[in-house]
């Protein structure tokens, strides 16, 4: 986000987006906090306080007319929660046209709780890529056992 090409990219990354997964946890606060500064939020310290902070941040957005992409790294519990507190404050929203979600991967949907999945699904533009964590589909392969960098 700092080369200059996006310099007019409003973002906010969020950590600990998971509501349910199997294994450890790694706080990433110190890389979240190196990478982008003040604009992000940890939902491990807080959960419902991100989703009210995001959701502020956000409707400023959607308000000028803008359109919210999420690029989703986990589960999508936390989107879903995030979609239905923008429906609240903003009813006449087309969430399904302004809010995009990216998800790139079949672990983080696995554990995502069914209505949770089933409603950014049915709540905005859920556009699945190729996931990043497989390897020989042309993305980074980062559960590759054999990667040692």
């Amino acid at each position: 986000m700092s080369d200059p090409e996006f310099s007019k990219t409003q973002y906010h990354a969020v950590a600990g987006t998971y509501d349910t997964q199997e294994g450890l946890y790694v706080p990433s606060n110190d890389l979240f906090q190196l990478s982008f500064g003040n604009n992000w939020t940890d939902a491990i310290e807080n959960f419902k306080d991100a989703i009210e902070k995001v959701k502020v941040i956000a409707l400023k957005t959607l308000i000028k007319q803008g359109n919210i992409w999420i690029a989703e790294a986990g589960q999508s519990d936390f989107t879903a929660r995030l979609i239905k507190a923008i429906q609240l404050d903003l009813p006449e929203i087309n969430v399904s046209k302004r809010i995009h979600v990216i998800q790139h991967s079949d672990w983080n949907e696995n554990p995502t709780s069914t209505e949770s999945l089933q409603f950014v699904k049915e709540n905005s533009n859920d556009q699945k890529i190729s996931d990043g964590n497989t390897v020989g589909n042309g993305t980074p392969g980062f559960r590759d056992p054999e990667y040692t960098y």
